[in-house]
Protein backbone atom coordinates (compact mmCIF):
# COMPACT_ATOMS: atom_id res chain seq x y z
CA UNK A 1 0.00 0.00 0.00
CA UNK A 2 2.81 2.41 0.76
CA UNK A 3 4.22 1.97 -2.71
CA UNK A 4 0.98 3.07 -4.35
CA UNK A 5 0.79 6.17 -2.17
CA UNK A 6 4.44 6.95 -2.83
CA UNK A 7 4.06 6.45 -6.59
CA UNK A 8 0.92 8.59 -6.69
CA UNK A 9 2.68 11.33 -4.70
CA UNK A 10 5.71 11.29 -7.00
CA UNK A 11 3.56 11.40 -10.12
CA UNK A 12 1.52 14.26 -8.68
CA UNK A 13 4.70 16.21 -7.83
CA UNK A 14 6.00 15.71 -11.37
CA UNK A 15 2.72 16.84 -12.90
CA UNK A 16 2.71 19.97 -10.75
CA UNK A 17 6.24 20.87 -11.88
CA UNK A 18 5.58 20.38 -15.61
CA UNK A 19 3.94 23.80 -16.16
CA UNK A 20 7.04 25.44 -14.67
CA UNK A 21 9.09 24.11 -17.59
CA UNK A 22 6.88 25.57 -20.29
CA UNK A 23 7.32 28.99 -21.81
CA UNK A 24 5.07 31.73 -20.48
CA UNK A 25 2.20 32.89 -22.71
CA UNK A 26 2.76 36.02 -24.74
CA UNK A 27 1.27 39.10 -23.08
CA UNK A 28 -1.69 40.52 -24.92
CA UNK A 29 -1.72 44.17 -25.84
CA UNK A 30 -4.00 46.21 -23.64
CA UNK A 31 -6.68 47.93 -25.65
CA UNK A 32 -7.37 51.54 -24.64
CA UNK A 33 -10.86 52.08 -23.29
CA UNK A 34 -13.38 53.56 -25.68
CA UNK A 35 -14.46 57.04 -24.70
CA UNK A 36 -17.95 57.32 -23.32
CA UNK A 37 -19.97 59.83 -25.27
CA UNK A 38 -23.00 61.18 -23.50
CA UNK A 39 -25.73 63.01 -25.30
CA UNK A 40 -27.55 64.80 -22.53
CA UNK A 41 -29.43 67.18 -24.82
CA UNK A 42 -32.55 66.08 -26.68
CA UNK A 43 -32.24 65.65 -30.44
CA UNK A 44 -33.35 68.54 -32.60
CA UNK A 45 -36.39 67.92 -34.76
CA UNK A 46 -37.16 70.15 -37.73
CA UNK A 47 -39.97 72.60 -37.06
CA UNK A 48 -42.96 72.23 -39.31
CA UNK A 49 -45.25 74.92 -40.50
CA UNK A 50 -48.85 73.88 -41.00
CA UNK A 51 -49.97 73.98 -44.59
CA UNK A 52 -53.06 75.89 -45.41
CA UNK A 53 -54.88 77.56 -48.22
CA UNK A 54 -57.52 79.70 -46.52
CA UNK A 55 -60.43 80.84 -48.63
CA UNK A 56 -62.44 82.71 -46.01
CA UNK A 57 -61.58 85.07 -43.21
CA UNK A 58 -62.43 82.37 -40.66
CA UNK A 59 -59.99 79.94 -42.32
CA UNK A 60 -57.37 82.71 -42.45
CA UNK A 61 -57.77 83.38 -38.72
CA UNK A 62 -57.55 79.63 -37.97
CA UNK A 63 -54.43 79.32 -40.14
CA UNK A 64 -52.87 82.25 -38.28
CA UNK A 65 -53.56 80.57 -34.90
CA UNK A 66 -52.12 77.26 -36.09
CA UNK A 67 -48.99 78.98 -37.43
CA UNK A 68 -48.48 80.86 -34.16
CA UNK A 69 -48.86 77.66 -32.17
CA UNK A 70 -46.35 75.88 -34.42
CA UNK A 71 -43.87 78.74 -33.98
CA UNK A 72 -44.32 78.66 -30.19
CA UNK A 73 -43.72 74.90 -30.15
CA UNK A 74 -40.61 75.34 -32.28
CA UNK A 75 -39.33 78.17 -30.07
CA UNK A 76 -39.87 76.04 -26.96
CA UNK A 77 -37.84 73.24 -28.52
CA UNK A 78 -35.01 75.61 -29.47
CA UNK A 79 -35.01 77.10 -25.96
CA UNK A 80 -34.85 73.62 -24.39
CA UNK A 81 -31.88 72.58 -26.53
CA UNK A 82 -30.08 75.91 -25.97
CA UNK A 83 -30.53 75.65 -22.19
CA UNK A 84 -29.28 72.06 -22.22
CA UNK A 85 -26.22 73.01 -24.25
CA UNK A 86 -25.42 75.86 -21.85
CA UNK A 87 -25.71 73.50 -18.84
CA UNK A 88 -23.49 70.94 -20.56
CA UNK A 89 -20.89 73.57 -21.51
CA UNK A 90 -20.76 74.94 -17.95
CA UNK A 91 -20.20 71.44 -16.51
CA UNK A 92 -17.18 70.69 -18.67
CA UNK A 93 -13.76 71.25 -17.07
Amino acid sequence: MKTKTLNAGAILACLLLLPACSTPPKPQAIQPARPIVLQPCPPVVACQQPAGSPKTNRQLAQSLLETRQALETCAAQVDTVAACQQRTASQRP
